[in-house]
This record gives C-alpha cells, structure tokens and sequence, in this order.
C-alpha cells in the first residue's frame, strides 16, 4: 500500500492508506485528504479538537461509527454536488489505488447506494460533458477498457487540452 509522509511512522502498515490511517490508541480514522479539511465544521467537532490537543496532527478525524469500508478503503457518506448522499472515500487515491470497480462506481453507478466519490492525487484534467466532471489520465483508461464513454485517444485529448 502507498504511505504517505504525513502518517506518524508508528501506525502500523495494515493500518494505512495512503494519507490515511486508523489510530489504534484514539480509536479514530484521521485523513490528509483535502476534500475534508475544506469544511469548517469539521474543526468544530469534540473528537476532532481532542486530537489536536493531543497532536501536533492537522488531519481530519473519523470515529468509526460514522464509516464504513468500501472497496477495501474506509469511507464515509457525504453530500453530492446535487445534494444527494453518496459514498466518499477517506484516503486521497493514488493512481495504483484506482480500480476498475472503484472507477466504474463513480462514473456509472448502478444506483447512489453503489456510487463513490474521491479526491486523487493526479490532476482532474479531462473534462467529459459537463464542467461538472472531470477525470484524470488513469481514470481516463480505465472507462476506455471499460467502453463507460465513446473513445477518444488520450493524444487527441492531450492536444486538445494543451498537455504533451
């Protein structure tokens, strides 16, 4: 698994996500993943306070009752753009930790139950429809494997874009 440089070199590696991880003494997820710190009432929360009074730790903090694992990652039910609750996963994604179910369930759910939502660290580029969405080069691939959209070769799209 990726390990970010912002999990404490304690946390055990079965306990880590990228820029996440489950802290066995707090009894809390904490999360670097920029999604999250955005919300101002985040920094509000006891359990979130406590931490920061007991860390020199800027992550956001989960207490397990509100998550649950999807697709392998902790995640959490958050408010879609359309206000609509959806799944979002903790960690910020890697293009490595980016699958086909992982992919297939943010572009195309089959229902909002099985929808999902993620920051990743590669840069949303691609832009398909709408402003409204946006993909990066890996998830770009994968929906060609996968047929989600008509095929576009990712040079046109690179010169299309302005990218080499």
């Amino acid at each position: 698994m990726i390990r970010s440089d912002k999990v404490p070199s304690e946390i055990q590696d079965h306990n880590v996500w990228n820029d996440c991880w489950y802290d066995e003494e707090r009894k809390l997820y904490v999360t670097h993943c920029e999604y999250f710190k955005k919300f101002e009432d985040v920094w509000k929360r006891p359990h979130q306070i406590q931490y920061q009074k007991e860390t020199n730790d800027d992550g956001v903090v989960i207490i397990p009752e509100d998550m649950a694992f999807k697709f392998g990652y902790p995640s959490v039910v958050q408010n879609d753009s359309k206000g609509r609750d959806i799944w979002f996963i903790l960690p910020t994604l890697t293009d490595d930790m980016l699958t086909e179910e992982i992919v297939t369930s943010r572009i195309k759910p089959m229902t909002l139950e099985k929808g999902i939502l993620y920051e990743t660290v590669s840069e949303q580029w691609i832009t398909v429809g709408t402003d409204d969405f946006s993909m990066c080069e890996k998830e770009n691939e994968i929906s060609d494997k996968l047929e989600l959209f008509p095929r576009v070769p990712i040079e046109e799209l690179k010169t299309l874009y302005g990218r080499q």
